[in-house]
């Protein structure tokens, strides 16, 4: 969703396919300019100067259109990832996805990224959800604060966030599936609790080699009253919970 994000090229970074940025508001002596001098990896980094009266803004997007998406899709969400650096003036600087409801510019200044102490570089990220009804979007980097302060931007990176297929919790050692996933490898889950043997097609449970298509080491338990096994050949095992009995039959 950024071109130029490596914040290193003479021209300026700005939304995908676009060349150029956007003063939202501006005052004397403001400047947006790459800065060889200070910068976080590679050669440069890209500096916003409030200049004489303060408080300026700017989009990186070649416009300020309240009907311009610059790519963004409504009803999404998106990373933004920047490295920043900002002077004594850090904590009324910020950078944000916003949008346009169709009567107002929305920007979550809450939870626009800042750096958290002065003259630092810090890696920062936060998601920015674009509502349904949205009819607009722009990036926006702004310094609200007295004369001629300054802020930084560099490894500027930001992305569409979709469902993840897998998630790790740290804090509970836990890894999760929330949607359909395949796994073209093989498979091993704590060593022998769970093991997918590709080359053989078989799976084993409790076991690391698996010697049948399943292959469990241990108890199996079927579920509530009534549960069965099934055969392809119109048979079936059913458990007679109410009768302590144990049926094999034609499948009914």
């Amino acid at each position: 969703m950024i071109d130029r994000g490596d914040c290193d090229e003479t021209t300026t970074p700005a939304a995908k396919d676009e060349t150029s940025m956007t003063w939202i508001s501006s005052s004397g002596g403001c400047a947006w300019a790459r800065d060889t001098g200070e910068k976080y990896a590679g050669p440069s980094s890209w500096k916003l100067t409030s200049g004489d009266a303060g408080s300026v803004s700017i989009t990186l997007c070649d416009n300020h259109s309240t009907s311009d998406m610059h790519g963004f899709s409504a009803g999404k969400t998106y990373r933004l990832k920047v490295a920043m650096r900002a002077d004594d003036a850090y904590t009324s600087c910020g950078m944000a996805i916003g949008y346009y409801d169709g009567s107002d510019w929305k920007y979550d200044t809450a939870k626009a990224l800042r750096p958290s102490q002065a003259d630092t570089w810090e890696e920062l990220e936060e998601d920015f959800e674009i509502p349904s009804d949205a009819e607009a979007v722009e990036i926006m980097i702004y310094q609200w604060t007295t004369q001629n302060k300054e802020v930084w931007i560099d490894d500027l990176e930001i992305y569409e966030m979709k469902e993840a297929e897998i998630e790790y919790d740290q804090g509970e050692d836990e890894v999760s599936l929330n949607k359909d996933t395949s796994i073209s490898g093989g498979l091993d889950v704590d060593t022998d609790t769970l093991v997918v043997d590709k080359a053989n097609n078989r799976v084993g449970i409790g076991t690391t080699s698996p010697e049948e298509k399943l292959d469990v080491a241990g108890n199996i338990q079927l579920g509530a009253d009534n549960k069965k096994i099934l055969f392809h050949d119109d048979y079936e095992i059913i458990h007679d919970h109410t009768n302590g009995k144990l049926i094999i039959r034609e499948q009914s």
